[in-house]
């Protein structure tokens, strides 16, 4: 009698998660309506004194894992190089953290040791927590890849710690800039980032009044920032150069040239330095305004981006990509699988 009870529920239960996978899959669940089935499959798992979990829910499992993940987050795939578990409640939830793979003989800058014929790669795995969930991959390109995409769909995971050292890193930059006010502070904070002074022209050309695109970093169209202000539209090149350097003519007409596509009403150039003499003249029998760098810092200071408390980092400036991996390994094991 006892077996048959035990053989009724063992089938009860499979029938119930059958029903639910199925049901599943046709779905978009959320992270509260699979919750449930979660804390089951949990119960099961780490109490197999409770319930015999059945052969065929087992091999299931991993594939509705994929499967949620998928469908709430927006993923198309994920890579084979990912192993993926549930795990219980903690403190590391939203959170992952990187290791980094070296050779197990290799020279002191961190490259093989080619004295050593069975020298291999040692791979450390790493970790992310989401949604109840346990991610391993050896791969740490892989991860901080599948954390952009996550982030990108809607999810919060925390900073790790590389991130948590670039956002401190940024703060201390932007603060030393803020607290000064010399044009060649300017230079020196955003000559290796001219992207990051693009944006600030733009947020500039804002609090003038007007609205304010940065083009694309690829492929600009010749110029950085579309203006447009009462059915007028301006494009802006934008340029951060030394201080002592000119800018010259050619320069300007690249600028003209591409805007015999844009077909703006207005152009504008804008640098930290000054312009040749060839560069003003043309400028002005081409209709290009000039700013140079003494008129900008004028500017910058008239609308307030001078001596600024608040300093506010984007996370796109701080997220992890596969380029910021480079110090952590070796140039060759880099070189071969990280590119």
């Amino acid at each position: 009698m006892e077996d048959m009870l035990l053989c009724l529920v063992k089938y009860t239960v499979h029938r119930f998660f059958s029903f639910c996978y199925s049901t599943f899959l046709f779905i978009k669940p959320t992270a509260q309506s699979f919750s449930s089935i979660l804390m089951i499959y949990r119960l099961l798992n780490f109490s197999p004194s409770l319930f015999l979990l059945p052969v065929p829910l087992l091999l299931q499992l991993p594939s509705i894992i994929v499967t949620y993940l998928k469908k709430n987050y927006g993923l198309r795939s994920l890579s084979w190089d990912f192993r993926i578990t549930l795990c219980k409640q903690s403190a590391l939830q939203n959170t992952y953290t990187l290791d980094y793979p070296y050779w197990a003989f290799s020279k002191k800058d961190g490259t093989a040791d080619l004295r050593h014929k069975n020298n291999s790669i040692c791979w450390k795995n790493c970790f992310l927590y989401i949604d109840n969930f346990l991610v391993i991959s050896n791969r740490p390109y892989q991860i901080i890849r599948l954390v952009e995409t996550l982030r990108n769909q809607g999810a919060y995971i925390t900073p790790c710690q590389e991130e948590s050292q670039k956002i401190d890193a940024l703060t201390k930059q932007y603060n030393a800039f803020s607290t000064n006010s010399s044009l060649r502070d300017i230079v020196d904070f955003y000559s290796d980032n001219p992207t990051r002074f693009e944006a600030l022209c733009a947020d500039l050309f804002q609090k003038m009044g007007y609205s304010a695109q940065v083009t694309p970093p690829t492929n600009d169209g010749g110029y950085d920032i579309v203006l447009t202000k009462d059915s007028s539209k301006t494009i802006v090149e934008c340029k951060c150069y030394s201080v002592g350097h000119h800018i010259g003519r050619p320069t300007i007409q690249k600028l003209v040239g591409a805007n015999s596509i844009a077909h703006a009403d207005h152009m504008l150039f804008v640098t930290t330095s000054n312009y040749s003499s060839g560069a003003i003249e043309y400028a002005a029998s081409s209709g290009v305004s000039l700013i140079n760098g003494s008129e900008l810092l004028k500017l910058l200071s008239t609308y307030g981006f001078l001596h600024k408390n608040d300093v506010t980092i984007a996370p796109s400036e701080w997220q992890l990509t596969v380029s910021d991996l480079k110090p952590y390994v070796p140039t060759d094991i880099y070189s071969q699988f990280f590119l």
